[in-house]
């Protein structure tokens, strides 16, 4: 669009240019400031679509529900606190028994499971993360627009999940927990949803 209006702009410069309206000087002035506010309000639109695009708001609102104690995600092979569990929705607390030297700490998880960490990969539950960004977007008066199985589509199409090969699934099979439960989970980078861990 931009290029378009940028074109428009060129032929109406030469065009007034050619019938003696502008000098030259005043066509090069009115280009650069031109070209200078197209990508300004390039800049501005591009902003506006990030604000409205689902899978951005999703993971927004996924972190959003980790941070106000909604949800949490576990330690992928334990079933625990994963590493860093204060930034996966587990606050700790002291357990002091009646001697003095044996005070331990207990970690103790927030809201619903939404998913497991294993190093680099998050592995969401489905359902169960859709719910609970759902919900965060009821409370704010603005539901997703997308069903679950457009909104993982449209993931996979910004290369943020890893899916089987010849699978028309966006979700693969994992092996979880300590008794090594095969669950489908949907296989996304830590750093898409947190970019500080990347």
């Amino acid at each position: 669009l931009i290029a378009n209006l940028a074109l428009g702009w060129r032929y109406f410069l030469t065009c007034a240019h050619d019938c003696g309206v502008l000098s030259a000087a005043e066509c090069e002035q009115f280009w650069g400031w031109a070209w200078r506010t197209l990508g300004e309000v390039g800049s501005a639109q591009q902003a506006h679509q990030a604000d409205d695009d689902p899978v951005a708001r999703f993971l927004a609102l996924l972190r959003g529900a980790i941070t106000a104690g909604q949800a949490h995600v576990q330690d992928a092979r334990t079933y625990e606190h994963p590493p860093q569990a204060q930034d996966w929705g587990w606050s700790v607390r002291d357990i002091t028994s009646t001697r003095p030297d044996d005070a331990s700490q207990v970690w103790t998880p927030h809201g619903s499971c939404i998913g497991y960490l294993d190093e680099t990969r998050l592995y969401l539950e489905p359902e169960a993360s859709y719910s609970i960004v759902q919900r965060m977007a009821e409370m704010q008066r603005a539901p997703l627009a997308l069903t679950q199985r457009t909104l993982h589509k449209r993931m996979h199409e910004r290369g943020l999940l890893i899916r089987q090969p010849s699978q028309r699934q966006h979700t693969v099979s994992k092996r979880l927990g300590p008794a090594d439960t095969l669950k489908r989970v949907l296989d996304l980078a830590v750093s898409s949803l947190v970019p500080l861990y990347s």
